[in-house]
């Protein structure tokens, strides 16, 4: 758990843009910013800063820059880390941290630079492991403490995510369906394909059936057509859009100013490719029964 201190960003008037600064008490196993590189404040005159805020100011790892104390006199403060923010400061009216924006120092240099906000905040960071229901009984025992110490002015509040986070995850369900209408049309178009080619072919599976082939052996003849166009599909498809997943989501991380840390969905991918040779197969099925069922006579009679 670690002590937050949000303060107004009109302490950071000469770091431009100016933005909103949290001062840091380190304690052991203290909740503390994400690291992109470099370290955490450890001592006054040391700062670190968001990616965007870094991006923004020209700073980098080991620079200084410059900010006014309470007097007015500036403060030179280098920069020892990039860090990733949560959303803190979300009371109407404050400054809000985000993913790449704001800066981190100590909680003594914090209030050098700012007024006392009276603005403390306890962070408990949550094991990947958690489950829903662990999350929800430390919140309620957050809640009962909350109301115990100060039931006017410390009150407890679920997970706080950032602006950027949640404004995307609005929109979470749209790949889905993309990616659902991309399947409908992907099916279409080999269904359509095979028919076609059925078509075209005619000939050449009435010749097939007049060497001996059974209408079993015709239909397959298709489903082994559909099943190939699906296999170069995965072959092609699949580390395409690993890449191209990969790099889409490095351009989107970096324009948040959060890590990039793409996942390849092995599950998915392993479960997919099944689905993927079933469907075409199933795409299939009309095809090969249009094909088995032609006669081979009339066929060879109409060419």
């Amino acid at each position: 758990m670690a002590l937050y201190c949000a303060a107004s960003q009109q302490i950071a008037a000469q770091l431009l843009p100016p933005k909103p600064w949290v001062g840091i008490d380190r304690k052991r196993g203290a909740a503390l910013p994400t690291l992109v590189d470099g370290r955490l404040p450890r001592d006054s005159g040391e700062i670190a800063l968001g990616r965007l805020t870094k991006r923004e100011l020209g700073a980098d790892t080991g620079d200084h820059v410059t900010a006014p104390a309470k007097d007015g006199t500036p403060v030179r403060l280098e920069v020892v880390g990039t860090v990733i923010l949560p959303g803190l400061g979300t009371y109407p009216g404050s400054d809000k941290t985000s993913l790449g924006e704001g800066a981190v120092v100590t909680t003594d240099e914090l209030y050098k630079l700012g007024p006392n906000l009276h603005r403390d905040d306890f962070v408990v960071k949550f094991s990947d492991t958690a489950t829903a229901r662990q999350r929800q009984a430390v919140l309620t025992r957050a809640q009962d403490i909350a109301q115990s110490v100060d039931p006017e002015g410390f009150g407890a509040e679920g997970v706080q995510r950032p602006s950027d986070i949640v404004a995307y995850d609005h929109v979470r369900s749209t790949p889905l369906i993309l990616a659902l209408v991309l399947a409908v049309l992907a099916s279409a178009t080999v269904a359509h394909a095979l028919v076609s080619a059925v078509r075209r072919r005619r000939r050449d599976l009435a010749l097939l059936a007049t060497l001996g082939l059974t209408r079993r052996q015709i239909s397959s003849t298709v489903a082994w057509q559909s099943t190939t166009v699906g296999v170069l599909s995965l072959v092609i498809g699949v580390p395409l859009g690993i890449i191209g997943g990969r790099w889409a989501w490095g351009l989107l991380a970096d324009d948040l100013g959060t890590l990039s840390e793409p996942k390849v969905p092995i599950l998915a991918i392993v479960v997919g490719i099944p689905v993927v040779l079933l469907l075409c197969n199933a795409v299939a099925y009309i095809p090969g029964r249009i094909a088995a069922r032609m006669k081979p006579g009339v066929v060879l009679r109409s060419e």
